[in-house]
């Protein structure tokens, strides 16, 4: 009776694949971390771009913008203190208080713009989960 075994050509062109599948597998994680990245790159310099066109349109930062409420309106808020920004020239941010909360107010002004098209609302519980 004969002996049925591997040949050692056998083994290593098993050897070899699975070699390339494993190095397949790792790369495919590298390029869909280096895609996440990219895509993280391209959302901060959109925003940027965004800040940069309500600056050049409102002379204000976005949250910031002490006469919010002017041209926007009930749109902002219903009360002009909740929509305004103080005009300093920063965008603050401070949980105390919702109304001087500008860093909220600076995404709601950039949609109210339809600068960016986020739906956000500037209300501290509408914050979308990173």
């Amino acid at each position: 009776m004969k002996k049925k075994a591997f040949s050692l050509i056998e083994l290593s062109i098993v050897l070899i694949i699975i070699g390339l599948l494993v190095a397949g597998v790792s790369s495919g994680g590298k390029l869909i971390s280096q895609t996440k990245i990219r895509g993280l790159i391209s959302d901060i310099y959109n925003f940027e771009q965004a800040i940069i066109t309500f600056r050049l349109t409102y002379d204000a930062e976005p949250g910031d913008f002490d006469n919010a409420h002017s041209y926007w309106g009930n749109d902002c808020a219903s009360v002009a203190n909740d929509c305004n920004g103080d005009g300093d020239g920063f965008i603050h941010y401070n949980t105390s208080s919702y109304s001087a909360n500008e860093s909220l107010r600076a995404w709601q002004h950039l949609q109210l713009a339809e600068i960016i098209n986020e739906g956000l609302t500037g209300l501290l519980y509408q914050i979308p989960s990173l």
